[in-house]
């Protein structure tokens, strides 16, 4: 895609779960919006406009549904908006294959996601120096209170893999450099943990429960995952409590997990019909 498109073939513009639908990258895309007049839909919207630019400002009206992913982003996007914003679970939820979702019965297998801090990554794929202790120690207590139960670190950037290397030299780390592959890697587990949202989401959308550690605004996000919330300034003790009830309460939540899945594929396919007056059949796939 480049600005010089002809943007004539274009039936429908859409952006899906992403915090990025409005800073530079999209902006010759709206470019060809505004100059076709292109209809325009957003799903699971993550973040504000970026530097309140007026060229997206003056897309807004083309936008025919816009949902957003966490739920206080509704007060400061619907001034903008001719339709009203509605919160559903990020799209992502609902990526996996239906055959890939599972019920998790118990837990023998956790992924643990790995992160780093600005001094071992770069400054859009790391956490925070406190965040990345926090991480550390959490993993670290949890193979010592846990030995019956395998653990592997699951790193998604290739900065990483050196240091989850020297932090845990006894554990299997599992990385790919392609996008797909993370839901086989995924699959291997029966619960996940960590900060990075999209580890959890692809984890969730196959029915594996996740708690996430939150970090930054994103950490709303993986509330639509179903997933337990953990923050770093709570004590260990806490969070060491939460996992052992999401542990112990697995399959409950694995087949909550199933069901809102489910509802929310339900409500993403009703509410786009609906929008673009397409016909469905039936729900399936579960």
């Amino acid at each position: 895609f480049k600005i010089t498109t002809d943007g004539q073939f274009i039936d429908l513009v859409v952006f899906a779960g992403t915090p990025e639908w409005s800073n530079s990258r999209c902006f010759d895309l709206y470019e060809i919006i505004e100059k076709f007049d292109l209809p325009v839909i957003g799903l699971g919207i993550g973040n504000q406009i970026q530097d309140e630019c007026d060229l997206v400002l003056r897309n807004l009206k083309r936008f025919k549904l816009f949902t957003v992913r966490s739920p206080e982003f509704i007060d400061y996007v619907q001034d903008y908006l001719v339709v009203k914003p509605q919160y559903l679970p990020c799209p992502s939820l609902c990526s996996s294959e239906p055959d890939k979702i599972r019920s998790v019965e118990s837990v023998n297998r956790i992924g643990l996601i790995y992160s780093c801090d600005k001094y071992r990554s770069e400054i859009n794929n790391c956490v925070s120096t406190e965040t990345y202790n926090y991480l550390l120690t959490l993993f670290r207590e949890l193979k010592f209170k846990y030995p019956g139960i395998c653990f592997s670190v699951v790193c998604h950037y290739i900065d990483e893999l050196p240091f989850a290397h020297s932090d845990f030299p006894d554990v299997d780390i599992l990385y790919s450099f392609d996008a797909k592959d993370y839901y086989e890697i995924y699959n291997q587990f029966d619960m996940v943990i960590g900060a990075r949202v999209h580890g959890i989401g692809c984890a969730a959308s196959m029915g594996i429960p996740g708690i996430c550690i939150s970090h930054d605004f994103r950490g709303e996000t993986a509330k639509g995952f179903f997933a337990e919330m953990l923050d770093i300034n709570q004590p260990l003790e806490d969070a060491s409590r939460i996992i052992e009830q999401t542990i112990l309460n697995i399959n409950e939540r694995s087949k909550g997990l199933r069901e809102h899945i489910k509802k929310t594929e339900e409500s993403y396919i009703t509410l786009i019909s609906q929008t673009l007056n397409i016909p469905v059949k039936s729900f399936g796939g579960y």
